[in-house]
């Protein structure tokens, strides 16, 4: 199941959420991702968050190799996250972010 919810409390947001990829193997994925809703109103805050939240996403989106030391990350796993999570957040300036690095 999907799941995309986003709270807000005075000048802090908690976004939690679980990628599909992800969520269709592991019943129990999701983790919060917590930023400053002002940085939202600037092109750089909102950057800023755009690069935090993807940082989160690919150690959310890691999957273990079976019988090794080794993690591949999950592209599928952190496109879909990440759109769902900026469509979610609804911000004009987090959303001009993401647009403009889809190219």
């Amino acid at each position: 199941m999907k799941t995309t919810t986003l709270i807000a409390a005075s000048a802090v947001a908690v976004f939690a959420f679980a990628p599909a990829a992800q969520a269709a193997e592991a019943d129990d994925f999701a983790f919060d991702f917590t930023f400053d809703v002002a940085k939202l109103e600037t092109t750089d805050g909102a950057q800023q968050i755009l690069d935090d939240m993807e940082d989160e996403v690919k150690r959310a989106c890691k999957q273990e190799v079976t019988g090794s030391r080794i993690s591949i990350v999950d592209e599928e796993c952190v496109d879909d996250a990440m759109e769902r999570a900026v469509r979610a957040i609804n911000s004009r300036n987090l959303t001009a972010a993401f647009d403009s690095g889809q190219g």
